[in-house]
């Protein structure tokens, strides 16, 4: 193939590029309206914890136990980014660059798929790898989240 075959082929290749489907049908007349509830800003639940001296017990009530703002880290144990996240905060409150009333609480996130002996051995425990000196709460999928705001 020549040179000026390419080009033409390559030309006719990005005009051919993007979505190949047909078009959607518009459906305006048909559309029902959708009524969106704002989401709260106050979100609170409780769960089990490992009991740990950080932990503040064996279960933990975000409502009752923390004045002020409090940042949740929803960690797996085999989720690289999670690690970066603990290690980055774990380093800023060691500096000191962490506001005193910014509390910081851990929340397993993947209970049906890995275990809390694999989250213990990765964020649990004093000699893990990526050690969590604040709260870590296990909450299983059956946990209820409230509205705080309207319960209080």
């Amino acid at each position: 193939m020549n040179g000026k075959g390419l080009v033409a082929c390559l030309v006719v290749l990005t005009m051919l590029a993007g979505c190949t489907a047909a078009p959607m049908e518009s459906n305006e007349g048909t559309e029902q309206a959708v009524v969106l509830t704002p989401v709260p800003t106050h979100l609170s639940f409780s769960a089990p914890t490992f009991d740990r001296a950080v932990d503040g017990g064996a279960n933990l009530d975000l409502r009752s136990s923390f004045d002020g703002p409090v940042l949740l880290l929803w960690v797996a144990s085999g989720c690289s980014g999670c690690h970066d996240w603990t290690v980055m905060l774990k380093e800023e409150l060691e500096a000191g660059n962490l506001s005193n009333t910014t509390n910081i609480v851990a929340v397993h996130r993947y209970p049906e798929f890995e275990s809390t002996e694999s989250v213990a051995q990765r964020y649990g425990e004093n000699n893990s790898t990526h050690f969590m000196p604040w709260p870590l709460m296990l909450p299983p999928p059956s946990t209820t989240v409230i509205d705080a705001k309207a319960a209080a």
